[in-house]
């Protein structure tokens, strides 16, 4: 996606801790409706707006769901307020988990995209995919039969939680688009390039510094792996659009150029101001890296902590690296051919959450333990389904405010 010209400065890398300052915590005593947004600016204020680029405004007047992944912070912080007195163990969050963030490989699927991941109480993960679930029904006409599809998604993270063994069949929308042939090495290569935006010259040796610290974390990797071939700053996303980030591409394991590995270098987003979660250890980088390695299923050949570039953003947040795979889908909303489909995919996004969810990984995590997150859940089900839906309601009315659209 195409960033204003603000977003297109010189951006980049600094190692060093978050220091972005919270904001007051929210009252205990608030509920989601006393919080309600009364209007557009409540979820986004009109010069946020502006700044956007063209294709996310034209996004959101399509459809709210564009709205609602570019405000996750505000939701998860609305999420914080209606679960604020009740006692939720704390688990490992995605972060931003919803129907969108759902992809695969030729090997593996699973929900991605760990940019948002965290510490914090699993209401933010539950409340968040079921509101995803109602935006999607809404917008292929399935709102009647929604409540199907969230209890396919509670019913897998209760099963996974208890059972972290417990897999669902793998959903037929991923073996249907799995049928589609994958790009070769050459195509999948010139589609990366064809991403690569100017960066600029200084920016070039401060990254090839970067990759010989890299390289030192990888000796097993052949000589010249880590060789910087092409780079090219990175305009894509929506919940993250506001992020620096940059594409490179090196060597790989031999000088053939369809070898070659495309690594994506890319900002830690900001989550201060979310008071119900936090950010284990003293790099922020490092939860983006637990929160893959942990919850996510899809494998990296390469995730670490991205050291080196001088910054010239007034940011000073951390950054991180990951490789991509030439055979990697997102599913969209549109990909969906049924109902069934879409339950499909959350029950098996909910037993992903729920087998990964215990805090320090699924093998450290004792049957007491899981059984105290389980009770959580349990207790807190039917309120999460109502916050949920009540949050999904009132972006929809800003939307509809902002857009002019009324009632449909």
């Amino acid at each position: 996606m195409t960033a204003p010209p603000s977003l297109r400065a010189v951006a980049l890398v600094a190692l060093v801790a978050c220091a972005g300052a919270g904001r007051p915590a929210l009252d205990a005593r608030q509920t989601v409706q006393q919080g309600a947004p009364t209007g557009r600016s409540a979820w986004i204020s009109d010069d946020e707006i502006a700044r956007l680029p063209p294709e996310l405004t034209q996004a959101i007047a399509r459809d709210p769901f564009t709205l609602f992944r570019l405000v996750n912070r505000r939701w998860n912080e609305r999420v914080c307020t209606a679960f604020a007195g009740e006692p939720m163990p704390t688990v490992r969050l995605h972060g931003d988990a919803h129907v969108e963030q759902y992809a695969f490989t030729e090997n593996a699927y699973g929900l991605d995209d760990f940019d948002d991941s965290a510490e914090g109480p699993a209401a933010i993960d539950l409340v968040r995919f079921i509101g995803s679930l109602h935006l999607a029904a809404r917008q292929r006409g399935w709102q009647a039969r929604v409540d199907g599809s969230i209890a396919a998604f509670l019913d897998g993270y209760r099963r996974a939680l208890g059972n972290p063994s417990y897999t669902p069949p793998i959903p037929q929308v991923v073996v249907r688009l799995r049928a589609r042939p994958a790009p070769s090495p050459a195509e999948f290569l010139a589609s990366v390039e064809a991403r690569m935006e100017p960066t600029p010259a200084p920016v070039i040796p401060a990254a090839q510094r970067a990759l010989e610290q890299v390289a030192r974390g990888y000796p097993n990797r052949p000589a010249g792996y880590f060789t910087l071939k092409k780079m090219g700053a990175l305009q894509m996303g929506v919940g993250s659009y506001t992020a620096a980030k940059f594409l490179i591409r090196v060597e790989g394991p031999t000088p053939a150029p369809d070898d070659d590995v495309v690594l994506e270098a890319k900002e830690v987003s900001d989550l201060a101001g979310v008071t119900c979660i936090s950010s284990p250890g003293n790099q922020d980088a490092v939860r983006v890296i637990l929160g893959t390695q942990q919850i996510g299923r899809l494998d990296h050949s390469v995730l670490t902590v991205f050291p080196g570039l001088a910054a010239e953003r007034a940011t000073h947040r951390e950054w991180w690296l990951r490789s991509w795979d030439r055979t990697y889908v997102e599913v969209q909303i549109s990909d969906l051919r049924s109902v069934e489909e879409l339950e499909e995919m959350a029950r098996d996004a909910g037993a992903q959450l729920g087998s990964t969810s215990i805090a320090g990984g699924a093998l450290s995590a004792t049957a007491a333990a899981r059984q105290r997150a389980l009770n959580a859940v349990l207790r807190v089900q039917s309120r999460v389904r109502q916050v949920a839906a009540d949050l999904t309601n009132q972006l929809v009315a800003a939307w509809r405010r902002s857009t002019g659209k009324g009632k449909e």
